[in-house]
């Protein structure tokens, strides 16, 4: 939603078709470290070290988004012909769809990886006889979340973007930057939570 507001508003003005083609890179990438990466760091760190290190690292992330559109757009200013000017809008267009995909890609990558960290733990935290509940259960409540959590942060940032009777936008953080905060806590939040959780959680569970 963010990628397909105006860049006026504070978002990157994406036809469906770039977005797709973000969203492609960001598939491979995240599937190439997910295999080739994850067990490597698990073997070393373990799981709950993992997760608390992918997670802060998507908040970092996604706090950036953002701001991605006011720093590429400034290279998008100056003078000359048109079809200089029109050389210089496609350079800049190409660099931030790269510079999004990547940031994307690195944000999808955290993610991804706390995702893996948490269904390992959950399956890491009881007897394999009662596996089949708990996951159930870990299941029935991210399809609870997922589908709670676009519908919030839609109409959070739809909020956020809408112009006022007196002002264009609301003013930092409340304009375009409030979802992407908001989104932000709760990965830390999470993040802190995860450090309560016992060392033991790295081992499968002994019957």
């Amino acid at each position: 939603m963010w990628a397909a507001t105006e860049v006026e508003y504070g978002g990157l003005g994406w036809t469906s078709n770039d977005i797709g083609e973000a969203m492609t890179g960001m598939g491979v990438l995240m599937m190439a470290i997910q295999i080739a990466l994850y067990p490597m760091l698990e073997r070393r760190f373990g799981c709950k070290t993992i997760l608390m290190g992918t997670l802060l690292g998507a908040a970092a992330t996604i706090v950036a988004y953002p701001l991605l559109p006011r720093l590429l757009h400034l290279t998008t200013a100056g003078n000359g012909s048109e079809e200089g000017q029109q050389g210089q809008r496609l350079r800049a267009t190409m660099m931030e769809m790269a510079c999004v995909t990547a940031l994307s890609g690195v944000a999808r990558v955290f993610i991804g990886m706390s995702f893996t960290s948490v269904s390992i733990l959950i399956n890491n935290c009881v007897a394999s006889e009662a596996r089949g509940t708990l996951n159930g259960l870990a299941l029935a409540t991210t399809g609870a979340t997922r589908s709670f959590a676009p519908l919030f942060s839609g109409s959070l940032l739809a909020w956020s973007i809408t112009p006022r009777q007196h002002a264009r936008a609301l003013p930092f953080p409340l304009d375009v930057h409030l979802s992407f905060i908001v989104m932000a806590a709760f990965l830390v939040l999470t993040a802190w939570i995860a450090t309560r959780l016992p060392e033991r959680l790295n081992s499968q569970h002994k019957s």
